[in-house]
């Protein structure tokens, strides 16, 4: 079956692929692309598209961390022992929020500790170094 065809038995029967839950019983995902990040936001994350819609909505289409659009956003979780394995309505419980990939990147380091003691500890000395070496003009 050539790929057109599969898209549109897909459109008009819903048959294409049910290992994936539709985002809406009444939507039907016609465009490649959006399927296609409808499947690894489930798989990966346990989120629908139209929850991470939602969630990005919520957002103000904005990182929820620097407050800044930027055109690569990437979804933040809590980074614990067997996610990968786990099933997607569990990985669910452990999405926080949606990142822009500079924001994402740099707080992979301050997670290191469940009771966050030192999280806050290393957050506190980058803000303190920063604070201490401004940048000229400022």
């Amino acid at each position: 079956m050539s790929k057109k065809l599969k898209e549109e038995v897909w459109v008009e029967t819903g048959e294409f692929d049910r290992s994936y839950p539709e985002p809406n019983p009444c939507i039907r995902l016609a465009n490649t692309k959006e399927r296609a990040k409808h499947q690894r936001l489930y798989k990966t994350y346990g989120i629908t598209l139209l929850e991470w819609q939602e969630m990005f909505r919520k957002q103000y289409y904005k990182c929820r961390i620097c407050l800044t659009e930027h055109p690569r956003m990437c979804v933040d979780h809590i980074h614990i022992k067997g996610f990968k394995k786990m099933l997607p309505e569990e990985k669910k419980k452990y999405v926080r929020g949606i990142l822009c990939f500079m924001c994402n990147t740099g707080i992979k380091g301050f997670e290191k500790t469940v009771d966050g003691s030192r999280n806050r500890q290393q957050l506190e000395g980058t803000y303190q170094y920063f604070k201490e070496f401004r940048l000229k003009g400022e």
